[in-house]
């Protein structure tokens, strides 16, 4: 089974909008949605994040942004949930554009809970201080033994603030949304 890293940050098309900041309403909540940790019971209501002014206009299925968050429409999060359940928060989010108005109330922070211990170590590039903090990772490498009980969007523990997605997974978006826009991938080795 192939395995992909999905790119939160850039954008496909420059029209497509941009989020630069996490939505006030939210505050430090927005490290748990990044980090993996339980955000729904805290989460409040009408959180609203607004389009970067310097960017484009283009409601995507999946909006780029610089907290690097998972966020994607509500076909994309309908997707998501049939496959993975409660493995994952599901955050309703509106969307403001320029003039401050709201463009679409149908996006959803998608908030993969918990890590997973899945890095291949001696085949991965991970730079890391003299006690073992991890300072980046290089190279992801997936070692298969450890994919067993791996949902099809999770995390990993040596970088929090990545999201990586199983093959079904993307099968079943492209399937459902033949238009699907925004949604950039990268490939991940797989060690057997």
């Amino acid at each position: 089974m192939s395995y992909y890293r999905i790119n939160v940050y850039q954008r496909e098309d420059p029209d497509y909008c941009f989020i630069d900041q996490s939505p006030k309403e939210i505050g430090l909540l927005s490290a748990y949605i990044t980090g993996g940790k339980p955000a729904a019971p805290e989460y409040p209501e009408n959180v609203v994040a607004k389009m970067d002014s310097s960017g484009g206009i283009v409601l995507s299925d999946f909006i780029g942004n610089s907290e690097l968050s998972l966020i994607c429409s509500g076909r994309a999060k309908s997707v998501i949930e049939k496959m993975c359940g409660e493995t994952c928060e599901y955050l309703p989010l509106s969307i403001e554009n320029h003039r401050g108005r709201i463009a679409s109330s149908d996006y959803f922070y998608i908030n993969p809970l918990g890590i997973y211990d899945c890095l291949h170590q001696s085949l991965s590039d991970i730079r890391k201080t003299d006690d073992g903090k991890v300072i980046k990772v290089y190279k992801f490498v997936l070692d298969k033994k450890l994919l067993k009980d791996v949902p099809p969007l999770f995390r990993v523990k040596e970088d929090k603030r990545c999201y990586f997605a199983s093959e079904p997974l993307i099968d079943a978006l492209d399937k459902a949304i033949p238009d699907l826009t925004n949604l950039l991938l990268h490939s991940i080795e797989v060690s057997e």
